[in-house]
């Protein structure tokens, strides 16, 4: 609902909603309501309409009101170079760092969200270097954890043991 509002005040701007769920129906409802032309409920995608659809995205927004754990969307959207929004809440701020990798708003605020959305898609330049910061960030992590599981495989094949991994 808060991204909802938030397109109000950025009509010139198309958003394209992935996934589904219970408030989808509320959500469409609350779009025609706010008169939103802007916005497009795509539904559930898999396989290669879901990676076009997203590989085709300048930004991703996470706008989450909820204490998620782990945003693992943010690293999804941050491995094909795009940079991301989130909510100031629960696990998102772990997953984008404040002006290296995409921006934070505070949860519920659709004014700040909509502030940091004019803000990434006025300054290409910049999204795009926050996109291949937060690339670089996801194959650091990636090569990490790489090298731990093919050294706990190879102490394992060696030892002939179950083995602990250790970070």
């Amino acid at each position: 609902a808060t991204l909802l509002r938030a397109m109000k005040q950025l009509p010139q701007i198309r958003l394209v909603l992935l996934g589904e769920g219970p408030a989808r129906a509320d959500l469409e409802a609350q779009a025609a309501a706010l008169g939103l032309t802007n916005v497009e409920f795509a539904g559930f995608l898999s396989g290669d309409d879901y990676a076009q659809r997203f590989a085709g995205a300048r930004l991703l927004v996470l706008p989450s009101e909820l204490y998620e754990t782990f945003g693992l969307v943010v690293w999804e959207a941050n491995a094909l170079g795009i940079p991301a929004i989130g909510s100031r809440i629960g696990g998102i701020p772990e997953a984008i760092v404040e002006g290296e990798t995409g921006l934070l708003f505070d949860a519920g605020n659709a004014d700040d969200l909509a502030e940091k959305i004019r803000t990434l898609l006025a300054r290409p330049d910049e999204a795009r270097a926050m996109g291949e910061r937060g690339r670089a960030r996801v194959e650091a992590h990636c090569a990490k954890y790489h090298e731990l599981i093919g050294a706990v495989y190879a102490r394992a094949i060696r030892e002939g043991a179950p083995v602990e991994m250790r970070h």
